[in-house]
């Protein structure tokens, strides 16, 4: 029997010698995951967190857009960044941030660097849509804007009555946009002497109510208000097929009627995280939809259309 125990101790300490060493050999040849992948057992998990760049495409709007994602999930930190289109490129290419937010689709050389930063191209989808408006000083009225005016403007042109335009940073990406609404080539080389970029809507309905020859241009979801603001008027848009002015309201900027507008785009990395994934999949959702209309603007998977109410029922000639 004293035999028998001995052999079994025996035994025993053999093999805590042998997971002994086969453990120090793992450790050894994964270079600390092992021991990483151990902690990891018994570590709490880390703070459920999403980081989102390009804030200042419609601080007012988005603002109010994630605090009703975040009140759905209040342990979910959210990290709001600001910067524009370009900022929030570059944000994600170097890994700063899970979800990027982009007025204008990513041109075919920022796709090529981030397929060759990360085996993969960006991956992006529309979830709101927004009116360019066309501001001027009081004293103009409700008089019309000719895209024979504006094309002159973006090429350095003064016209009969504007000789500057005001906008925003060109690194926003709505400076892309106005070419590419106006049929215009964007321009590799510097601003025109007639355009003048400033920080934010506030700055450019101050210069508009004090130079009665210039013109504005603000995106609806930078720009809080319904009107230009103190000192300015939104100015409507003529259709030169029509002759119509056509004012940058909701129903015209859904309906299609109204030409100068843009797209907000959520685009991740190839290897997003789970929040963020979770997030863009929530912002294309027809509740997450909902939420951008509540918020003050325009869903972008939701198109205008009329609907006709008619209270003859219907009958053979009908059908």
């Amino acid at each position: 029997m004293r035999v028998r125990a001995r052999s079994r101790r025996w035994f025993r300490l053999r093999v805590a010698v042998y997971v002994v060493v086969i453990a120090a050999l793992l450790v050894w040849r994964s270079g600390g995951a092992t021991t990483d992948w151990l902690r990891s057992l018994f570590e709490p998990p880390a703070p459920a967190r999403v980081s989102i760049g390009g804030m200042d495409l419609g601080r007012p709007f988005l603002t109010k857009l994630l605090d009703l994602y975040a009140r759905d999930d209040p342990e979910l930190t959210t990290v709001r960044l600001g910067g524009g289109t370009v900022q929030a490129l570059e944000a994600l290419l170097a890994g700063q941030i899970d979800v990027g937010l982009l007025c204008r689709l990513p041109t075919p050389v920022e796709q090529a660097q981030f397929e060759k930063a990360t085996g993969d191209t960006l991956s992006y989808h529309r979830f709101a849509l927004g009116a360019l408006r066309l501001l001027g000083g009081a004293s103009l009225g409700a008089e019309r804007v000719r895209s024979a005016e504006l094309r002159d403007l973006f090429t350095g042109r003064p016209t009969a009555r504007f000789d500057r335009l005001y906008t925003l940073d060109p690194n926003l990406g709505l400076w892309n946009v106005l070419h590419e609404r106006l049929g215009l080539d964007f321009p590799d080389t510097q601003r025109p002497p007639s355009v003048f970029f400033l920080p934010d809507a506030s700055a450019v309905r101050q210069r508009l109510g004090a130079d009665p020859r210039a013109l504005g241009i603000l995106s609806s979801l930078c720009d809080a208000g319904d009107d230009g603001g103190e000192g300015a008027v939104v100015l409507p848009w003529h259709d030169e097929e029509t002759e119509a002015a056509i004012d940058p309201s909701d129903e015209n900027v859904a309906a299609g009627s109204y030409p100068l507008y843009h797209y907000l785009y959520a685009a991740t990395r190839p290897d997003v995280s789970i929040h963020g994934a979770k997030l863009v999949t929530h912002l294309v959702s027809d509740r997450g939809q909902r939420q951008v209309w509540r918020c003050g603007a325009l869903p972008a998977r939701i198109a205008g259309r009329e609907i006709l109410l008619n209270t003859r029922p219907l009958d053979a000639r009908d059908r």
